[in-house]
């Protein structure tokens, strides 16, 4: 799983099993968690993150429309 965490980069690289994205996008806070991770991880913070990653991407007025999500 690949998602951009412009927040919780270092956090996420810090765990075993995730790593900077390839093809250079990693350095524009892109990871990759690995299967093992996805596994080990808290199904909360998965969700976090994907929260986290669409918010960065998603045209402002779509990231808008997310309720209860944390910004």
């Amino acid at each position: 799983m690949t998602v951009k965490l412009p927040s919780s980069n270092e956090f996420a690289i810090a765990l075993a099993d995730v790593q900077p994205a390839g093809y250079g996008m990693g350095k524009n806070g892109w990871v990759t968690i690995l299967k093992p991770a996805v596994d080990e991880i808290p199904i909360e913070m998965l969700q976090d993150w994907i929260t986290e990653s669409y918010r960065a991407v998603a045209p402002k007025r779509l990231s808008a429309l997310l309720v209860g999500a944390a910004k």
